[in-house]
This record gives C-alpha cells, structure tokens and sequence, in this order.
C-alpha cells in the first residue's frame, strides 16, 4: 500500500548547492578568459615587444610607498643617507611620491632607473645629445615619476651637471613631488628677458630643478615661441643634459613643440593601462624622428617568466626575503 513520506522529495538543497558552486565556477573562469581577450594593454615586456620594434629601454617595477624605512605606524625610521650626498633624514613626502632613487637606492626600481641612466648616456656619447623629453601617450602612465628618477639617478652617476625642467605647465608635478616652495620657474623665466637662469632653479642633492613656476598656465604659449626655444638652448649650454617633463601626447600640443626642440625623446607606457591603438595614435601624431626608445612602468615582476632572478637578488643581495 502506498505510504505517505517521512521526509520532502525536494528541493535537494544539497545538490543545488553543489550545482551552483561548480556554476559559479564557470562562470568565473569563463568571465577571467573574456576580460583576458578584451585586454589589449601590455602587461610585460614580451608583451610590448611583440608588438612593436621600438626599442624597450628597461621595464620598472611597482613602487610601493611603504618602503623600508616604514615603521608599523607609516613614520620614518632609520634609513640611510640616499644617493645624491643630500642632507639630513629623508622625509616621508618623498617615500610617498614614490622617489625610488633617493628613499631606496638598492631596490630593484631604483637599479633599473640606473639602468636606464646609463643607456641615457651611451645615447648620449653616440649622438652628442644633450635635452632629453620625456612624455606618454596621456597621463596617469608614470611620465613625470620618470624624469624625476631618471634624473636624479643621471645626476648620481654623472657627478651633477643634471638640469631637470618642468615643461607641463598646465599641470606641473615637480614642484609637489620635491615638496619645493612656491618659487619662480620656467613659466617666469620664459616672461623675462634675461638669460640667467639661476634665480629659477632649486637643488635637490647634486640635480638641480626648474620648476614650472608661476602663473604657468597662462604661458604654454609661450613654449612654442622664439623665446622657449632660446631658452632651451641657453639651457643645453649650461649643462651636461637637460630632462625636460613634457605634457602627454594625445590631449595637449605642448609635447610635439617640446619634442622638435629636444635631442631625444623617451615614452613611458604603463603596463596593464596603455592600450596599443592609444600607443599607436600618439607615435603616429607625434612623428618623432628623434624618439630614443619606451619605459614600461608599473611591471608586476611577479607575472614575468623572469620573475625568479629578481627574487633571488631580493633573497640574497637585500636579505628582504
């Protein structure tokens, strides 16, 4: 005889569960390969270059803020005196703009700063070189994160005689980043009439620095002028090399200006970020004949198939671990 069941026939919640979790799987991996697919931007340098033969000059790593100097409570402890003989203990502000070069002189950022100074200076022993533009495709790429390091990694090696201008008047970075006060720069020096550069120029260890100075967006005119391009060859007499932080390609004008009158040009690419149409349309718009090579910023070294050579000289040069 039919009997009545001790238990419910369903839901079997058990097995729903189990059905959903293996979905949910599914469709994770599913939505990983698409958004894979959809990214075109360059991760790693393999990546780059596939796509182009525009030569890579180096790939730098992320920068954290948290260097190791850092206590636990984000204050300064005990770090040494940074490369560039500079005075006193480095200051937070400069670990947190992510100054390589000065607040960790051994980390693998700052040795491939190094790295790209010295290809700097073999470019510019082969060519006579001596401005150099550095620029992206837009902002937020790490252009003015490069010249500030670049420099002061040129200044390091090159004993001074490093000059770095910043050329982004509309919106300068320089100044904030070295925590310089508010004082003349290149915005005044192109507005007067004189050829002394001096009263514009800060020290930052053996780099000196032209902020973009006052005013200085009511004077991007005045790059493209006879005047600017006086004072940059005033400039290029007076130093070994002049590292001049342009405004990105594609929204602003002031690059291409800034590139005709440098010797040579570096683009900095962000991994993950600058896709290669957007790479593609600010070489084609700035027709730099002069372009030297691409900085690849931001590299997760992790993802690289070279990744175990940077853990071991962390392991074994740094005793970091």
């Amino acid at each position: 005889p039919a009997e009545i069941p001790t238990a419910p026939f369903s839901p079997h919640r058990s097995r729903m569960i189990l059905l959903a979790f293996v979905a949910s799987l599914a469709m994770g991996f599913v939505g990983i390969v698409v958004a894979e697919r959809m990214d075109t931007s360059f991760e790693t340098s393999e990546d780059f270059e596939t796509y182009t033969d525009i030569p890579l000059l180096t790939s730098i790593p992320g920068i954290s803020t948290a260097g190791p100097g850092k206590g636990k409570k984000g204050k300064v402890t005990a770090i040494r005196p940074p490369a560039g003989n500079l005075k006193g203990e480095v200051s937070e502000h400069y670990q947190n703009n992510r100054l390589a070069v000065l607040t960790d002189p051994d980390s693998i950022a700052a040795q491939q700063y190094n790295i790209l100074a010295l290809k700097i200076q073999k470019w510019m022993t082969q060519t006579g070189g001596k401005t150099l533009v550095i620029t992206s495709s837009t902002g937020e790429e790490g252009k003015s994160l490069t010249a500030l390091n670049l420099s002061l990694a040129l200044a390091s090696t090159m004993g001074g005689g490093v000059l770095l201008v910043d050329c982004d008047l509309r919106l300068p970075q320089i100044q904030d980043r070295l925590a310089l006060q508010s004082d003349p720069g290149l915005a005044d020096l192109l507005l007067s009439k004189s050829d002394d550069a001096r009263p514009y120029i800060s020290r930052i260890g053996d780099l000196d620095v032209m902020p973009a100075g006052t005013n200085s967006v009511q004077q991007t005119r005045l790059l493209s002028s006879p005047r600017g391009s006086e004072v940059l060859a005033k400039l290029r007499e007076q130093y070994k090399i002049v590292v001049l932080d342009s405004p990105p390609v594609v929204p602003i004008a002031d690059s291409h200006t800034l590139s005709g009158l440098a010797d040579g040009v570096v683009m900095v690419v962000r991994a993950r970020r600058t896709r290669p149409e957007l790479l593609q349309r600010a070489l084609a718009s700035l027709e730099a004949k002069n372009l030297i090579g691409v900085v690849l910023n931001d590299v997760e070294l992790s993802s690289t198939p070279y990744a175990y050579a940077y853990r071991y000289y962390q392991q074994h040069y740094l005793g970091r671990g």
